[in-house]
């Protein structure tokens, strides 16, 4: 948690320097909570934002390119996890139903 606050706070200050913060800050918190939704929002906000900076090299750019494609990839992924979890939970739900 404090690792997300933090890298929100670098995120909001929107220099490159706080950007780059942000981005590994961010990515800390993935890799301490995987299901951290917000911590996946953050870093695709600031890996997009990096991505389009001028004054970065094309394999910067390109990194975080790669890095904002994995974030949407993962925001997908655990959004038809839950949505597969939610179907199966009323699928019970239906099936333990009885009419009288």
């Amino acid at each position: 948690l404090y690792y997300q606050k933090y890298a929100e706070i670098h995120y909001t200050i929107n220099t490159i320097e706080s950007l780059e913060i942000a981005r590994s800050y961010f990515s800390q918190a993935l890799k301490l909570n995987s299901n951290n939704l917000r911590a996946l929002y953050g870093l695709l906000l600031t890996t997009s934002n990096l991505a389009t900076q001028t004054k970065f090299s094309s394999q910067k750019k390109k990194e975080n390119s790669k890095l904002a494609l994995w974030s949407i990839s993962q925001i997908n992924n655990k959004y038809k996890q839950q949505s597969n979890q939610q179907k199966n939970l009323i699928q019970t739900m239906m099936d333990n139903l009885q009419l009288s």
